[in-house]
């Protein structure tokens, strides 16, 4: 088994697990965890994995970095290429927009669409120095640095293996955030990862705002994309999170205000009896797979000056915490913010 550490917008979370596969009677398949522990103390990430390190023993092992926290992206319709260049062109017109340094982590998601004249692609990226402040907690515990992967990327290739669907609306509502990810062909389209306190509305019996809120971020997303002439047609919105008791109620709730079929799914989970976020068990999943597996986070290729210049059709920037939730909910729920 592979081990993580996934950090995300609210909470850290150490996982040790795996992915195994349905058999021939079909179904999802099972994560299986060995370890799992979650942390949303607010810490710091040195003293957070030093514990680890000490009670699960990882020193000398290799952890790969889930990011979620700190991680933007850039979208693009490029015209019809090799894969090599349409990484160099996708990684130039994030250069050409000056919204990182030359020395940023990146990585490109390609989108091809059959009988389309344009390709879509997606470039992940995030300040070294972002990046680092973890790197350097998990060296000092004596862990081994095995990469980093994408929190929004993970929760894509792992609908597309346990979920079959060809595209869907993941609505990740944790008792300390609020996640949406637009997600088609094992490929993430768009997502908001907001600090909204989900758990505040739940425990006050405000459910149904806090489903009207869901309804706004979701249809946010879905006219974005229409307006970028992406194409997004979900078949199915799938709730996963901590937040709601009765899953199946609030699913329901949600199919009214989205308009569209709504299922509550709570992944098969074997092994420790743990309750960490779909993000970090959707790592262990996409992480597993030995072919065509999740992106990883590497220094971008040679930037080719003068080269594919114009060739955006649309694009898109989203920090992963969105600002308008914050700017709305801040003057009406004072309470719910750290």
């Amino acid at each position: 088994m592979k081990h993580y550490i996934c950090v995300e917008e609210h909470v850290i979370t150490y996982i040790c697990g795996t992915y195994k596969a349905p058999g021939r009677g079909g179904g999802r398949g099972t994560i299986v965890v060995q370890e799992a522990q979650s942390d949303s103390s607010g810490r710091g990430p040195e003293g957070i994995f030093a514990g680890w390190a000490a009670q699960y023993g990882l020193e000398g092992k290799r952890i790969v970095l889930v990011m979620g926290r700190g991680v933007s992206f850039l979208g693009f319709r490029l015209p019809k290429a090799g894969k090599r260049a349409l990484r160099r062109m996708a990684y130039n017109e994030l250069m050409a927009g000056g919204r990182c340094g030359t020395d940023c982590l990146t990585a490109v998601d390609i989108q091809k669409v059959s009988g389309e004249p344009h390709v879509g692609a997606t470039v992940y990226y995030m300040e070294r120095k972002e990046l680092e402040p973890y790197v350097k907690a998990m060296e000092r515990a004596g862990m081994i640095y095995g990469g980093t992967l994408l929190v929004p990327d993970c929760a894509a290739v792992a609908s597309r293996m346990m979920c079959r669907r060809r595209s869907s609306l993941i609505i990740d509502v944790e008792k300390e955030g609020l996640g949406l990810y637009a997600v088609a062909g094992g490929h993430c389209l768009s997502w908001i990862s907001s600090p909204l306190k989900a758990g505040y509305f739940c425990e006050r019996g405000a459910k149904e705002v806090l489903y009207d809120e869901i309804a706004e971020q979701a249809a946010r997303i879905r006219q974005q994309l229409e307006d970028d002439k992406r194409v997004f047609r979900p078949e199915y919105a799938v709730l996963v999170g901590n937040c709601f008791s009765h899953m199946d109620g609030a699913a329901a709730c949600l199919k009214e205000r989205l308009d569209m079929p709504c299922e509550s799914v709570v992944m098969d989970v074997s092994g420790k009896d743990v309750r960490v976020t779909p993000g970090a068990l959707a790592a262990a999943a996409a992480g597993s797979l030995s072919g065509k597996g999740p992106l990883k986070l590497s220094p971008g290729p040679e930037r080719i000056e003068g080269c594919f210049q114009g060739y955006t059709g649309w694009y898109q920037e989203k920090a992963c915490c969105s600002c308008w939730p914050t700017l709305y909910w801040r003057q009406g729920y004072p309470d719910m913010w750290d």
